[in-house]
């Protein structure tokens, strides 16, 4: 079953248990897809600058967002988050980063935005609530 971003997404009981994203890419994915505003977001270039300002490759509606918040990078041994100096900062898995190998599943938190980074076909299940 498609999902109302694109993603392929399995249902149980009525509830989602994973989310699938197209192989050979990259993609931030809103934690709570259900209930936020915030789109799949493609990581479509080597460098991808993200936060809240118009001028970045993803724009992150959140005002507590820097306005050049982050980057991910993709280098010769998979990608990696470079905080940009931003006022929150940056948070791969509850730990505050300035730099970081980021992995499939990784919860990437700029802001009060929390999205998962999916990579190569992965699957992310879905704790029970």
């Amino acid at each position: 079953m498609t999902g109302p971003y694109g993603q392929d997404v399995d249902w149980k009981d009525g509830k989602k248990t994973a989310i699938r994203k197209n192989q050979d890419s990259a993609q931030l994915v809103p934690k709570d897809l259900d209930s936020s505003d915030e789109r799949v977001h493609e990581i479509k270039h080597t460098v991808t600058s993200i936060g809240r300002s118009p001028g970045n490759d993803i724009v992150l509606n959140d005002r507590t967002v820097s306005r050049h918040s982050a980057t991910i990078r993709f280098e010769d041994d998979g990608y990696y988050i470079y905080d940009s100096a931003s006022t929150i900062g940056t948070r791969v898995n509850g730990q505050r980063v300035h730099r970081k190998k980021i992995f499939d599943g990784d919860l990437i938190q700029l802001g009060q935005s929390t999205h998962i980074f999916m990579v190569n076909g992965g699957y992310i299940i879905s704790s029970p609530e």
